[in-house]
């Protein structure tokens, strides 16, 4: 359903294994290895800043996100990979071939229901693409996982139209994986944290503690205090990361294509 009809063909993870997986989740790895993580760094503590220098201004929001097209196409994309990977929600996905069936045909109202999804991932992410493109060629592109991959494979042929190489396609991809997971995953696992800490109050004290003993209340926590925050690091993994595993099992990808 997602892939054939809904037009997702081009996530890494619902791609079926073989050669184009292979480019794009190699161009993830090369991103994403922990080695790279010093990239992020800077760009995540500008970001926190800000919010401390100017706490109310941050809830109120300075780039409101209620209305912006980008939030607003990421959320769609996100409630339709959801809803299209219900288990046994649609029934080509148990039988392939009646992908074949038309849309006017009596039951196929997954085909039409397709049909109005088909296209919707592609609007969302191909727009942030071509505008990182457009402003690398004017030279006022900020750093980014897109400004990066473009600059490593330098396709000058493409950057000022709209036909992509196949290169930029697996860059396009790839980015546009990460916004879609970003959007949802990301929160999620944010406030499976903050319900943690409500629910176990005990926790959270003994967290703010170590951080009193570490720190001190004269500073706030940098990434250079992660080795010496053990007890903090694991109720965010566990509260946080490994709960949504079981909260939210993954679907897609067969586990016994990954190395």
């Amino acid at each position: 359903m997602l892939c054939d009809l809904v037009g997702w063909s081009g996530d890494l993870l619902l791609m079926p294994y073989g050669n184009e997986w292979k480019s794009h989740r190699k161009l993830f790895q090369q991103e994403f290895h922990p080695s790279n993580s010093s990239l992020y760094l800077p760009h995540e503590k500008k970001a926190f800043f800000v919010g401390c220098d100017h706490p109310w201004r941050s809830l109120r929001s300075p780039r409101p996100t209620k209305n912006n097209p980008d939030i607003k196409a990421a959320s769609k994309m996100v409630d339709i990979g959801i809803n299209a990977l219900l288990p046994g929600e649609f029934v080509v996905d148990n039988f392939p071939i009646l992908k074949y069936v038309p849309s006017w045909f009596p039951g196929a109202s997954f085909k039409r229901k397709a049909n109005s999804w088909y296209g919707i991932r592609n609007a969302t992410i191909t727009p942030p693409f071509m505008k990182v493109k457009k402003a690398m060629v004017n030279g006022t592109a900020e750093d980014c996982l897109t400004l990066r991959c473009l600059q490593r494979f330098d396709c000058p042929d493409s950057r000022h139209d709209s036909n992509l190489s196949v290169e930029e396609e697996i860059i396009k991809n790839t980015a546009g994986t990460m916004f879609e997971g970003g959007s949802d995953t990301g929160l999620t696992a944010l406030l499976t944290f903050i319900l943690a800490m409500l629910c176990f109050p005990h926790a959270q004290r003994e967290a703010q503690e170590e951080l009193d003993e570490i720190i001190g209340k004269e500073r706030l926590p940098d990434h250079e205090d992660e080795d010496s925050e053990k007890y903090n690091e694991n109720i965010l993994i566990k509260s946080g990361l490994n709960q949504n595993c079981l909260l939210y099992p993954s679907s897609g990808q067969s586990l016994e294509c990954l190395p």
